[in-house]
């Protein structure tokens, strides 16, 4: 898998050759099994299926950009100097 292909290369650095072909591997791997289902007959109901993750996928919340951070700092200084509750969103 990736992670063990990444953390091979960690650790090995230079000295480790991962080709880029494991990955297509895998998927021929997958479209074999998929295959081999369809033609005894057997499927699934695509409504159903859902991903199967080991690990949480690497999409993360985003984080506030620099400019809502900025306009963020200066409505608190705003505030602190007019003694307000303005806010900009």
């Amino acid at each position: 898998p990736d992670c063990m292909a990444g953390d091979i290369q960690r650790i090995l650095a230079r000295l480790a050759i991962i080709p880029r072909t494991a990955k297509l591997a895998r998927v021929v791997s997958l479209a074999m099994l998929g295959w081999q289902r369809m033609i005894k007959g057997e499927q699934d109901d695509l409504s159903t299926l859902q991903p199967l993750y080991l690990r949480p996928p690497h999409i993360t919340k985003p984080r506030k950009s620099i400019y809502a951070i900025t306009h963020s700092e200066e409505a608190t200084e705003l505030n602190n100097a007019q003694g307000s509750s303005f806010q900009l969103e």
